[in-house]
């Protein structure tokens, strides 16, 4: 848990607003905006909403820590207790099917490389003569 300086829980709300202005000011190296959503304009000047799950938020990195953990090995109810979840069958819920889907595709991939090899990246790279 994180605190603020007069030693109160930091409130979710806050930290979401401390990203969402991090992600506002965060460019890439030519200078562009990195999330461009958040300059767009309307008619009238101004700042056109930005659709749900656009862009990272705070439980979209908590999602991905789990996630990782779980495809790393880590054990559900090991994945559950660093999510906070008092019952890993809520973990479990949500993310086994996820990670299971994640490794199909992979296997996938890899069977599709091997097979294929070197033609799978010619046949999937972009045609430099279409106009």
């Amino acid at each position: 848990m994180f605190s603020t300086g007069t030693g109160h829980p930091v409130q979710q709300r806050n930290v979401s607003r401390a990203l969402r202005e991090a992600q506002r000011r965060a460019t890439e190296p030519d200078g562009a905006p990195t999330f461009p959503v958040l300059h767009e304009l309307d008619e009238q000047g101004e700042s056109v909403a930005v659709p749900r799950g656009m862009l990272p938020s705070m439980h979209s990195f908590r999602h991905t820590v789990a996630s990782r953990a779980l495809l790393a090995g880590e054990s559900v109810d090991e994945a559950a207790f660093l999510l906070g979840h008092r019952d890993a069958n809520v973990t479990r819920a949500v993310y086994v099917r996820e990670v299971a889907d994640a490794r199909r595709r992979s296997m996938r991939r890899s069977r599709m490389i091997a097979e294929f090899g070197g033609a799978l990246r010619v046949a999937l790279a972009p045609d430099d003569e279409a106009d």
